[in-house]
């Protein structure tokens, strides 16, 4: 499980890409986490402590999965992109239409017909 994390995240931050505007961001995060990662590398390198050397695996997951957001240009809605936050299904119908109010209604009357009757105590002798 350990090793499979880094490269979904690389792989899932190329599949994202980022916008024009999110570069220097994303660019700042290379940097310091590039510039935190040679310190941790050589301390990791000097003991045996495993928190030093999960941050300096940590260090590089994240440099490598930002530095994979910047080879990919992410589009627009305009463009075609897949990223609209008022149609986040791209505006396809939905395939099961429900009915909410019917749900709740059914929902309220499975939790009423499931409630048990208040047991009564027994007197004690």
């Amino acid at each position: 499980m350990l090793f499979a994390v880094p490269p979904v995240l690389i792989v899932a931050a190329w599949c994202r890409g980022c916008w024009e505007e999110e570069r220097a961001a994303v660019w700042a995060v290379v940097g310091i986490a590039s510039a935190a990662l040679v310190p941790t590398l050589i301390w990791a390198t000097t003991t045996d402590a495993e928190l030093v050397d999960g941050s300096a695996y940590a260090l590089v997951s994240v440099a490598t999965a930002a530095a994979a957001m910047l080879l990919r240009r992410r589009r627009r809605p305009d463009e075609g992109g897949e990223d609209d936050p008022a149609n986040p299904d791209g505006g396809a119908p939905e395939p099961h239409p429900v009915d909410w109010d019917d749900f709740e209604r059914r929902f309220w009357e499975e939790v009423r017909r499931r409630e048990r009757p208040p047991r009564r105590r027994q007197p004690v002798a």
